[in-house]
């Protein structure tokens, strides 16, 4: 029986192997977190907040929604912010403060795309554990 179970983790459920969908994010990877930034910086969030630095880590999770079928994969990424000149925020210590969260990318119609969702203080593994259990691990770094 774990042979099988083993054998159903190298297939998505609409029958994609894994490995193909790992190396499609690796080979557009770095286009990808440039689009996810590039689109949360737009949406103005965190308010009075200025996108400064990302450092993107090795952490990372590959899940599919099981009602779904629509594989994400969830990202680390340390991020760093410096307030809007003569803003609100820029007296406030904590803006130099680097910020754990996790990018959200999703595969869909043979592609990898990003709406530029970034989840805030949440590692992939705190981020997978936040979603709730719609959601099969296909694979992750540990």
């Amino acid at each position: 029986m774990s042979f099988l179970k083993k054998i159903s983790n190298w297939f998505t459920s609409a029958g994609v192997s894994v490995s193909h969908v790992r190396k499609q994010y690796e080979r557009h990877q770095q286009e990808l977190h440039r689009n996810c930034i590039a689109i949360a910086a737009a949406a103005g969030s965190p308010r009075g907040l200025v996108w400064s630095h990302q450092q993107w880590l090795t952490s990372w999770i590959l899940v599919e929604d099981t009602s779904t079928g629509l594989i994400t994969m969830l990202h680390g990424v340390n991020l760093s912010f410096e307030a809007v000149a003569g803003g609100e925020m820029e007296e406030v210590d904590a803006v130099s403060t680097i910020r754990d969260a996790t990018a959200v990318f999703h595969y869909q119609d043979g592609r990898w795309g990003t709406g530029g969702r970034v989840l805030f203080n949440m590692s992939p593994e705190s981020a997978i554990e936040s979603i709730g259990d719609d959601f099969r691990i296909l694979a992750s770094s540990n």
